[in-house]
């Protein structure tokens, strides 16, 4: 993860969506020196000009891969979160081991297996962008 602070001096039209419970933004901004188009962010964060942010994106410069950022006026964080994995971790956990126990079987872990594992992946990248949140946070803080 790889913070990047940015200043912006013009937003372009935001397109907030919510579907099916998932709210995010798409958005547009320029700073004093390059245009950045097609973002995309979970939620409905505030985005305006004048804003100082420090944003966390996966590969640096590459803002398509922007993950989250910190909002230096208000202190607002913008992240993924981490509450839809664990709960389909969860579930998916219990649901094969109350399978695997009444069918005598391991066949249901063969097939929820994978599903497991994609789950932990993208849990464990949201606790990396959290953890880059909270350093950044703390080093404004300071």
């Amino acid at each position: 993860m790889h913070p990047t602070y940015v200043k912006i001096v013009r937003v372009f039209p935001l397109l907030r969506t919510n579907y099916r419970g998932q709210k995010s933004t798409q958005f547009g901004f320029a700073t004093e020196t390059k245009r950045y188009y097609d973002l995309h962010i979970n939620g409905w964060p505030v985005i305006e000009a004048g804003m100082e942010m420090t944003a966390i994106l996966e590969k640096p410069g590459d803002w398509q891969s922007l993950q989250g950022w910190v909002n230096h006026t208000s202190g607002e964080v913008a992240a993924p979160t981490r509450g839809n994995w664990i709960f389909q971790l969860t579930v998916s956990s219990l649901m094969s081991i109350i399978i695997c126990s009444s069918w005598s079987s391991l066949h249901p872990l063969i097939m929820l297996g994978p599903y497991i594992l994609l789950c932990l992946y993208f849990l464990r990248r949201a606790n990396r962008v959290h953890k880059a949140l909270v350093s950044v946070t703390a080093d404004i803080a300071r």
